[in-house]
């Protein structure tokens, strides 16, 4: 084998890697989506047989010993054990509206939870696991060393943040369109680190261009880890008006369905890491170059009040006659080879 052909295949070789290890992780996205998703489903599910169960029990109460009779009777039948029933049961009795039931816990949790008799305790390591993100082993480490009971009363859990005001939502401080026209320095062929390179350079024009009340935070800031994946946005915003974080992230060419996925991966961040006492949910804006009527076909509740998706352009539009009508004249100065 010659020199030529050893360099053909290592670049081959370099090329598989990269997109094996694209696919690996996209796909390992989606199945931490949907296990999360099982994990939510179980817990409703195991919910609605203990309510249930719940519901004829009641009905049959005036007959002595019919729970008693029931349980094993109907765990034969399901092929459940009857310390499994009861403790499904305890569970729908322990939380008896499902809104009760939050979507950061997963039913390992609720398994040790519903074990705790004083309802302070329980609700106290309920909250903090959905504060401090605990696995099941930490919950049943803190359990176990009585972790209530030595620092439960010291420890402040923050009160609900009040909503928005009726008369101050997102939307209203949303654009269709932003103009950046500082953007036309960019040479072609560029990528999405160079415009955000350029708009940090002109930040006081991005700025102005956003509108009045918001500020910027951090660049690049690393939010979270997912199996060993650190994932970053491209900056932090805040809105004074609305008292709430604005997650802004920037895009080139067409939006996808992939950008507005990695959006609510940030704003489920916030929510359960990074809302301060006194801020409103964080709402996400995703700047594209075309696509952003696109965006309703990705949402769905409660996201489709939260993200938003706007068109920039790199230069501002020229208004010009033609045939009696206004005509607004851009430059093309997408990435080479970019379809919009």
């Amino acid at each position: 084998m010659n020199e030529q052909e050893e360099l053909l295949n290592e670049s081959s070789y370099r090329e598989i890697v990269r997109d094996v290890k694209a696919i690996l992780s996209r796909r390992r996205k989606e199945i931490i989506s949907y296990l999360r998703q099982a994990d939510r489903t179980l817990c409703v599910t195991y919910w609605e047989v203990g309510k249930r169960i719940l519901r004829d029990e009641l009905e049959g109460k005036a007959r002595a010993g019919y729970g008693e009779r029931l349980i094993p009777k109907l765990a034969g039948t399901l092929h459940m054990t009857r310390q499994e029933l009861f403790r499904i049961i305890r569970f729908a009795r322990l939380y008896p509206k499902i809104e009760d039931i939050k979507q950061e816990l997963h039913w390992s949790h609720y398994r040790m939870l519903i074990s705790i008799s004083d309802e302070d305790a329980r609700r106290f390591y309920e909250q903090i696991v959905v504060l401090q993100g605990w696995s099941k082993r930490e919950l049943e480490e803190k359990i176990s060393s009585g972790y209530y009971s030595k620092h439960g009363k010291d420890i402040s859990l923050p009160k609900p943040s009040p909503l928005i005001p009726v008369s101050q939502k997102p939307q209203e401080y949303i654009q269709e369109i932003y103009e950046f026209p500082f953007l036309e320095k960019l040479k072609p062929n560029y990528s999405e680190r160079d415009v955000e390179i350029l708009i940090n350079h002109h930040l006081r024009e991005f700025l102005n261009e956003l509108g009045p009340g918001f500020y910027i935070g951090l660049n690049q800031k690393n939010i979270f880890r997912e199996d060993e994946e650190v994932y970053r946005l491209d900056w932090e915003a805040y809105s004074r008006k609305l008292r709430a974080v604005c997650v802004i992230d920037l895009k080139i060419g067409v939006l996808h369905d992939r950008d507005v996925a990695q959006m609510i991966r940030y704003l489920l961040h916030y929510d359960r890491y990074d809302r301060m006492e006194g801020e409103n949910p964080a709402f996400g804006l995703i700047l594209c170059e075309a696509g952003a009527d696109k965006l309703k076909n990705y949402l769905v509740e409660p996201f489709n009040k939260r993200i938003f998706a706007s068109q920039y352009r790199k230069r501002r539009a020229r208004v010009v006659q033609s045939e009696g009508y206004n005509v607004y004249e851009l430059e093309d100065c997408r990435p080479s080879g970019e379809t919009i």
